[in-house]
């Protein structure tokens, strides 16, 4: 039974919907993950080509939360202290002129963070992974919550691109296509025929701090947790649980930190549509974003076109949604057989 406090998280989403499916048309998958992202207080990787809406749909969705937005344009000579303390650089809303950058913005948009000197961009890891900076041996905190949403161009996943490990503590990496015709079509329409007008305020910051504060209350049934187990575990090569088309197409799968991220970004779902706990649906939808950045395929792979996504995508069919015994905890110490997560010859 969904309880009050957990209605108000689906209430809140349709409300947001409401105000900003007037102004960011066609990119409804984008603003669901994005709001995933701040009700998990997560950090993404958004790609794609300009004027696909990332920066509208970003500081829209910061405005309607009540969020500071800040935004910075990287440069190969931008420093640390250009970031924590400087303007060069910067666009925000909501914000005075005598704090900006990292110690101030809510919700950070960084262009191009791989333009970035490795100095600088380990000053924005760093903030990602312990929520503070450190300047001229000072630690200063940040705001609560921070989240950095880091932009980069599609790249060509045929070719070889060095790995770069910190991306995992990214929780997301959204994929922006461009809208459908009907959407298209759509802004033209409405932007002549309707004066346009700033998103409102939604929320105050202690009413996103309640809706946050629930996203842990969403239950986890012991069958969506093996089902999201098996599908992580999958992805791995050398460990004896992947099918043979993963030996054959990957290099490097998910660690344990992108299983957490699956189960919070489900829980998150759940709530979003109204549920009390997470189904498997949540996980399925939410696993492309979780995933894609954290597999990296072989040469062999990326030479006949297959890419991180398709690989998720035939786990996503492949790997059973129920199994006996689901239902029940796993007991300390005991090993699963992958031989039964799959239908006979995928192992």
């Amino acid at each position: 039974m969904l309880n009050e406090n957990e209605a108000v998280v689906r209430a809140s989403w349709r409300k947001i919907q409401g105000e900003l499916g007037r102004c960011v048309l066609g990119q409804d998958e984008l603003l669901e993950q994005l709001w995933i992202l701040i009700l998990t207080r997560g950090h993404g990787v958004v790609v794609g080509l300009p004027g696909v809406a990332k920066f509208l749909a970003a500081s829209s969705l910061a405005r309607v939360a009540g969020l500071v937005f800040h935004r910075i344009r990287c440069t190969p000579d931008l420093s640390p202290e250009d970031l924590v303390i400087g303007c060069d650089g910067r666009e925000g809303t909501g914000h005075d002129d005598a704090s900006c950058g990292l110690l101030s913005a809510n919700v950070l948009l960084v262009d191009d963070m791989d333009r970035l000197s490795p100095k600088t961009s380990s000053t924005v890891h760093h903030a990602i992974q312990d929520r503070e900076v450190v300047l001229r041996g000072q630690r200063l905190a940040l705001p609560n919550p921070f989240v950095v949403l880091a932009t980069r161009y599609p790249l060509d996943e045929t070719a070889e691109t060095p790995y770069e490990p910190r991306n995992d503590r990214f929780m997301f990496e959204v994929r922006v296509r461009y809208p459908d015709y009907g959407s298209e079509y759509r802004m033209i329409e409405t932007s002549a025929l309707v004066e346009e007008r700033p998103v409102q305020q939604l929320f105050s910051p202690a009413e996103l701090l309640a809706l946050q504060l629930q996203i842990p209350k969403i239950e986890l049934p012991p069958y969506v947790i093996h089902y999201a187990v098996r599908l992580i575990r999958s992805t791995r090569v050398h460990e004896g649980e992947n099918p043979d088309f993963v030996y054959e197409w990957v290099v490097q799968g998910a660690g344990p930190r992108a299983l957490r991220h699956l189960m919070i970004a489900a829980q998150a779902r759940a709530a979003m549509r109204g549920a009390s706990s997470a189904a498997i649906c949540d996980v399925r939808s939410v696993a492309l974003p979780v995933l894609r950045h954290r597999i990296i395929t072989n040469r062999n792979a990326r030479s006949n076109g297959i890419t991180p996504d398709r690989v998720v995508n035939r786990l996503l069919e492949d790997i059973p949604e129920r199994l006996a015994g689901d239902d029940q905890p796993v007991a300390d110490g005991e090993v699963a057989d992958p031989q039964q997560w799959f239908p006979d010859g995928l192992l």
